[in-house]
């Protein structure tokens, strides 16, 4: 910038994690959540039967046997709650790794050492 300024440019303001990543991420994430839980709700659970499968038919009889939930429709409500608290978590992990460069290296680091190690199992 100061050998051209003007040229390349600058962000006009420091960036707020909070309000510039955080923020919409959890509003696109939260009118998807909204649209996806009243579909699954009034239609979704009811696609297995008609010969259609869904990712919460997989999850299903592992929601049900862990909260012990008969019913199909809380099932698929508290497969949603956590879906969107593991969602919310992950977008703070991502601003976190925005603000902090040696936890985002860690992070990838982590993702490559995972990777080499599950790569290693298909060789013992």
């Amino acid at each position: 910038e100061a050998a051209y300024p003007g040229l390349l440019g600058t962000l006009p303001d420091p960036l707020h994690p909070w309000m510039d990543l955080f923020v919409p991420a959890f509003i696109f994430y939260g009118v998807w959540w909204v649209g996806y839980t009243v579909w699954i709700l009034l239609d979704g659970v009811t696609r297995p039967e008609r010969g259609y499968d869904t990712v919460f038919n997989n999850f299903a009889p592992v929601v049900q046997d862990n909260l012990g939930i008969a019913s199909l429709r809380c099932a698929a409500f508290s497969y949603l709650q956590f879906h969107g608290f593991g969602c919310i978590l992950a977008f703070w992990g991502g601003m976190q790794c925005w603000q902090f460069y040696w936890l985002h290296v860690s992070f990838i680091l982590l993702m490559l050492l995972s990777a080499v190690l599950q790569g290693s199992k298909l060789y013992t």
